[in-house]
């Protein structure tokens, strides 16, 4: 089962589908199964990327993000973004993604 929500996850970001924040929270963050990965996962956020850490949406700098209900969210992917941003998520002091056992919630 696990599978096929990581298969689901990987066909979003190829249909490039935004949901709104609030949607995006229901059917991928704070679901029981998919959110066990989409927690790993970086996200494009009302234009910001952000992801979960310490159990809160945060965005580069670790700066909580609290974007409206309406925001768009889809997935970030490093293609088409900003070498240094790429980079900087990558050595960021915040691992990522985060460690498999790294929090069920994400605030």
């Amino acid at each position: 089962m696990l599978t096929a929500q990581a298969e689901r996850l990987d066909r979003l970001f190829l249909s490039r589908r935004q949901r709104t924040y609030v949607a995006w929270r229901e059917r991928y963050l704070d679901h029981p199964l998919v959110g066990t990965l989409a927690r790993r996962l970086l996200w494009t956020v009302d234009g910001t990327a952000c992801g979960c850490a310490d159990g809160a949406l945060r965005t580069l700098d670790s700066t909580e993000a609290r974007p409206e209900p309406g925001a768009p969210a889809e997935p970030w992917h490093p293609i088409g973004q900003d070498p240094a941003e790429v980079l900087a998520w990558r050595t960021s002091s915040t691992p990522w993604p985060p460690p498999a056992d790294g929090g069920t919630s994400c605030a």
